[in-house]
């Protein structure tokens, strides 16, 4: 099974609680389209298209690169602008005006569209039974692969060498070290860097314009103050870093819990290079009920589990990566900090419907089938995918395009 085959295979509509648009407001509000981008490569075009800094844009999520996107954005000025724009891999259309901006608070969820491609016909009626699986059991709330940034690369997370006071080492792994998904002149400066690190003055010339610039420049002028140099990095990027650690802790947690939990279950694997996600088939009413209501917090300073059992397994994963509680309170850092917020442990999809099978038209002999489904915020489709793909495990390897 593949998906993601074209953008425009994989759909995502957000919905909001949209403020009251009139003709008049400090924030202007308007729709974007957008495809083979993430949101930030569409706030940093616009805040150079319209020559407003970065932080005048507000959304209420973070949409994929590989797919085709419809979400919301505010954006302020002083007039805030009015002027739809088109340009060849998105449209910013203008809605109208409000006295509030676009924020996660706003956001209901997301509506998704995936085309399933390249299925085997001996493999319909397993995949109609997986669906039936997750309708009725769910699955652990985990948070996807794509949320773990540098670490999906295998170069680590920046927020543990922050917690393990190596700040230096969280800025090397930050600005020089490529991704698959960075374009050949960022990859060629990271590496540049990677190579000449603390050569800041040789380094600066071929940096991109923007918080790369801005950290060099810093460090041009003090040379090893990297603390100071971490807070140099815009709070929304250092946000998105601290949130990729967390994350992956919470599905560490998630995944010794369900060991626990479900001594006896034979679990189905998918694994990823941050980690693996463990799935189940089925749960006995009593777990299901008690894992329905279940919540587990991200990991902070302050914030522990009331269940006895996420308790013990908090510690126990906090001691496997040798930090305590106390050490995620970073008094140094000033633009963002680690928040906890309780997460559900299990998500259950709304309207998770399959279309029928049809004829694969790029993969002759094999079918195809449009996945709908409706998610609540910060939950991920590709999981539900993911749950497919490992109850063919045994007939058909995954590919690398889910």
């Amino acid at each position: 099974m593949k998906i993601k085959v074209k953008p425009e295979e994989f759909i995502v509509e957000e919905t909001l609680h949209l403020p009251t648009l009139s003709s008049s407001g400090k924030h202007a509000i308007f729709r974007l389209e957008k495809k083979s981008l993430t949101t930030l490569d569409c706030v940093s075009i616009l805040s150079r298209h319209l020559r407003l800094p970065e932080r005048n844009f507000h959304y209420a999520g973070l949409k994929d690169r590989h797919a085709l996107t419809v979400q919301y954005l505010s954006i302020t000025g002083n007039p805030p602008p009015s002027r739809s724009i088109h340009q060849q891999n998105f449209s910013l259309i203008h809605i109208g005006y409000a006295d509030e901006p676009i924020t996660s608070r706003l956001l209901k969820g997301n509506r998704f569209k995936i085309l399933l491609r390249h299925i085997p016909k001996a493999h319909r009626s397993k995949i109609l039974q997986s669906l039936k699986e997750i309708a009725q059991f769910g699955v652990v709330n985990y948070f996807d692969e794509q949320r773990f940034g540098s670490a999906r690369h295998g170069k680590g997370f920046f927020a543990d060498r922050l917690l393990k006071n190596d700040p230096e080492g969280a800025l090397k792994l930050f600005l020089a070290q490529p991704s698959r998904e960075d374009p050949a002149r960022i990859k060629a400066f990271k590496r540049f860097l990677f190579h000449h690190w603390g050569n800041w003055h040789k380094a600066l010339p071929l940096t991109p314009r923007g918080s790369e610039q801005k950290i060099l420049t810093f460090l041009k002028n003090h040379p090893t103050a990297f603390t100071q140099a971490v807070n140099q990095i815009p709070s929304h990027l250092l946000s998105i870093l601290i949130n990729a650690y967390q994350s992956y802790l919470w599905n560490e947690m998630a995944i010794l819990i369900l060991q626990k939990f479900l001594p006896d279950e034979p679990f189905l694997i998918w694994k990823h290079p941050a980690g693996s996600f463990y799935f189940y088939q089925t749960l006995p009413d009593d777990k299901l009920d008690y894992l329905r209501q279940a919540k587990l917090p991200l990991v902070d300073a302050t914030s522990l589990p009331s269940d006895p059992l996420f308790l013990k397994v908090y510690e126990e994963i906090l001691s496997r990566e040798k930090l305590t509680p106390e050490a995620f309170r970073l008094p140094w850092l000033k633009r963002a900090c680690f928040k906890s917020t309780p997460r559900n442990f299990l998500l259950f999809p709304e309207t998770l419907q399959l279309s029928p099978f049809e004829p694969d038209e790029l993969y002759p002999g094999r079918l195809k089938a449009w996945l709908h489904c409706s998610l609540p915020p910060a939950s991920y489709a590709t999981l539900m995918v993911k749950r497919l793909q490992t109850a063919l495990l045994e007939q058909n390897p995954p590919t690398s395009k889910a």
